[in-house]
């Protein structure tokens, strides 16, 4: 049968054929394709592939892909995932993450900059960015508590204070958890930095 008979909505068959490069390689095309007998809409994936054929002339090759569950699990996950960002975004600390061996952060939480007055990009940017804005007097005794906790493999929680933009002394609890990988070594650090 033609393509034409096969696929009904609006543009194709031709922008489906017409898809296919000069060269005649693979190509995806997304389209709401009609269910037949209803009113509803799907939508889909069509990959086309050209494929020579041994007496001259060729074949179109057509695998129709329904991305219903697709579409619906990613609207599920970015429901989630904008809850999760409001709720980490709401709390009163900074939630933060981090390379275990640098300390480097790898990701922290807006309230890092109501906090601090650090902006979010500063924190991220600088490989030594904690390390830099601990109290000087505290500077030392932090960094070992932490070292030594994520030398042992375990989680850990100390007080110290930091500098703020404003040169304010804050108090902070950190409150952090290693995350391992297949082995069991600490490879990223998670927390809370508390007020």
């Amino acid at each position: 049968r033609g393509l034409h008979e096969i696929i009904h909505p609006e543009g194709p068959p031709r922008s489906v054929a017409g898809s296919l490069d000069e060269e005649g390689g693979a190509r995806d095309v997304f389209l709401d394709l009609p269910v037949s007998g209803t009113n509803e809409k799907r939508p889909v994936r069509i990959h086309i592939l050209n494929i020579e054929h041994e007496e001259g002339g060729g074949r179109l090759l057509l695998v129709v892909e329904d991305l219903s569950e697709s579409q619906r699990l990613r609207a599920v996950a970015e429901r989630s995932e904008r809850r999760l960002r409001e709720l980490i975004q709401s709390l009163d600390a900074i939630v933060w993450a981090a390379d275990s061996a640098t300390l480097q952060f790898t990701f922290v939480s807006q309230r890092a900059e109501e906090l601090l007055g650090y902006s979010a990009e500063e924190w991220l940017a600088e490989t030594d960015f904690w390390v830099r804005h601990i109290h000087p007097e505290d500077r030392e005794e932090a960094l070992s508590t932490c070292r030594t906790a994520i030398a042992e493999g375990r989680d850990h929680e100390f007080e110290y204070r930091m500098t703020a933009a404003d040169g304010k002394e804050v108090w902070l609890r950190n409150i952090v958890r290693l995350v391992r990988d297949a082995s069991g070594r600490a490879v990223r650090l998670r927390g809370l930095m508390v007020d």
